[in-house]
């Protein structure tokens, strides 16, 4: 579903920008042509499907790189930097597909209202708007190739000749660092279509998923679904994980602290109470001893007394 974009003119001295101005249309098949800068076209619908908002702030000339991301299953948004202090002028914004819009007013608009979406909500974070964006530039282009790979370009010159530089990147899932050039040891990420089977690992959204069943268009992430998010510290120990299946005995780290499972359990927090009404004799998690430290076993009396003790050792039994 290509997307067309349109903002608002530069205006520095109001909030104008707030809210950015985005025109979505649906093309068919027929509509998508190789563009070439020797023969360009223009082909598209007759009208567009609807006009949005999203809430970013300030930027300039609106909405650059509209790209809708299948991997992801969201809209990202390169955008030419803003300068108002007011806003965290982020570079980059991004819509969640499943998000619908709301019907409100919009910020900076004088009264005006629209269909609002919501920006997706990861990366940073500015407190005081509440804005969620990357300082990762995405105003030349971006093009997601699905399975968490993307050509991301960058501005630069050759021979003293405006160009761009083209790289193939995959998506991290780090706010700070969102996407990270593909190196030779790239491990192929999670595909939607793609079968797997008990055991099977990938990678989705940065981090190393283990199927613990059979599965086909499940993402990772589920707390009660097939994947289950395997995070370890440096000397190999388990890192809890909501998603991770964990068996009676199994040792993990948490927040500084060592746990053992006493019995099978997921998504269950280790320290968390068992809930009203129960004990800790209910809880699924027990703290395990700090290296280093010696386990004292008690021994119980059988009732023999001394002189037999020492008649049998005489006797050598």
């Amino acid at each position: 579903m290509p997307m067309g974009n349109v903002g608002r003119p530069r205006d520095l001295t109001r909030n104008a920008t707030a809210h950015r101005r985005t025109l979505m249309a649906v093309s068919k098949a027929f509509y998508e042509r190789p563009l070439t800068e020797a023969d360009p076209h223009r082909v598209g619908p007759g009208k567009v499907d609807g006009k949005y908002f999203a809430f970013t702030g300030n930027t300039h000339y609106g909405v650059q790189n509209l790209e809708y991301d299948p991997y992801l299953e969201r809209w990202w948004m390169g955008v030419y930097q803003g300068t108002k202090p007011q806003y965290p002028n982020y570079l980059m914004f991004a819509v969640d597909a499943k998000d619908g819009p709301r019907y409100q007013s919009l910020t900076g608009l004088d009264g005006e209202k629209g269909l609002l979406l919501p920006l997706a909500q990861d990366g940073l974070l500015d407190e005081a708007t509440g804005i969620r964006g990357w300082n990762r530039d995405a105003s030349v282009g971006i093009q997601s190739l699905d399975n968490g790979l993307y050509y991301l370009a960058e501005q630069t010159k050759i021979d003293g000749q405006q160009a761009s530089e083209i790289t193939l990147e995959t998506c991290t899932g780090d706010a700070e660092n969102p996407f990270v050039p593909v190196t030779e040891d790239f491990e192929y990420s999670w595909q939607p279509g793609a079968v797997y089977t008990e055991g099977d690992e990938t990678r989705f959204a940065g981090s190393a998923w283990r199927a613990a069943w059979w599965t086909q268009n499940q993402r990772p992430g589920d707390e009660n679904g097939p994947w289950q998010e395997i995070i370890s510290t440096d000397d190999g120990t388990a890192v809890w994980t909501p998603t991770r299946i964990f068996t009676a005995g199994e040792v993990v780290e948490h927040d500084g602290t060592t746990w053992t499972a006493k019995w099978w359990t997921r998504n269950q927090e280790p320290g968390d109470p068992p809930g009203a009404g129960s004990t800790t004799e209910g809880m699924r998690w027990s703290p395990s001893p700090p290296p280093g430290s010696t386990t004292h076993t008690c021994s119980t009396w059988t009732g023999r007394s001394t002189s037999e003790m020492t008649s049998s050792r005489g006797r050598g039994a």
